[in-house]
This record gives C-alpha cells, sequence and structure tokens, in this order.
C-alpha cells in the first residue's frame, strides 16, 4: 500500500484496492472449495453418505456421479459451494453428515465475517476517493 500512496493517483489506489479485496475473495473461496472437498472425499462419515454423493450429474440419457465426472467439474462444483457460502447465497450441495454440517455452519460464520468485511472494506475505499 506505501508503494501504491507514492505511485499512484486517487483513481488508481482505489482501484488497487479494489483488485486487492477481489484476490482476496478468489483465493479464500478457493482455500474453502478445497477444503470442501477434503471433508467430502477424505473424512469419516457417521451416516455412511457425504455431500459428493449427491452431487450428480443428470444428463438425458441417464446421469453421472460426481467422482465419475473430470477434475475440472469437480473443482468448480466445490467452488460454487464455496462461494455461495461467502456471499451468502443458496446452492444445491448440501451437508450429508455431522462434520461436513460442522464444516457448513463454521464456512457461513466466516463467509457473514468475511462478506461484512469486504463491504466495510470498500465503503472505506470510496470514502477515501471521494475526501
Amino acid at each position: 500500500e506505501d508503494f501504491a500512496e507514492m505511485h499512484l493517483s486517487e483513481g488508481s489506489r482505489l482501484m488497487f484496492r479494489i483488485a486487492s479485496l477481489a484476490s482476496g475473495i478468489m483465493w479464500g473461496t478457493h482455500l474453502l472449495a478445497c477444503l470442501w472437498y477434503a471433508v467430502g472425499n477424505f473424512s469419516a462419515s457417521d451416516t455412511g453418505t457425504s455431500w459428493y454423493d449427491y452431487a450428480e450429474v443428470i444428463l438425458a440419457e441417464g446421469s453421472i456421479g460426481y467422482l465419475e465426472t473430470g477434475p475440472v467439474y469437480q473443482y468448480v462444483t466445490a467452488f460454487h459451494w464455496a462461494a455461495a457460502q461467502v456471499a451468502l447465497g443458496g446452492v444445491e450441495l448440501y451437508p450429508k453428515n455431522s462434520l461436513e454440517r460442522v464444516f457448513n455452519i463454521l464456512a457461513m460464520m466466516v463467509g457473514f465475517l468475511f462478506g461484512s468485511t469486504v463491504v466495510s472494506s470498500l465503503s472505506a475505499a470510496m470514502v477515501d476517493f471521494q475526501m
């Protein structure tokens, strides 16, 4: 920020702060997506099932299980879930055991705090820009 303060105009500094926030959001969402995938795929289940057992792709000729899809689809699905937690949105993936449910609750709480911090930071940046 010191570099930006010394060498950039106010508009450029605002864009730099927004880009920094967006990068932080994407990185945090990526980490949350990786953790969600790991919790579903590698942890023990008290119910004998996991969220990915129900994350199937429905096609005209039948359906494909989540683990039968490619890695890009698996990552994007987990990222979609994580983005919904950060933005407090809805998604069709739900926890199916106790560990997933606890992780989901914690992710929603962190998402709420993260979202309110982002709004606060953007508001502060806009006020600084207008002064």
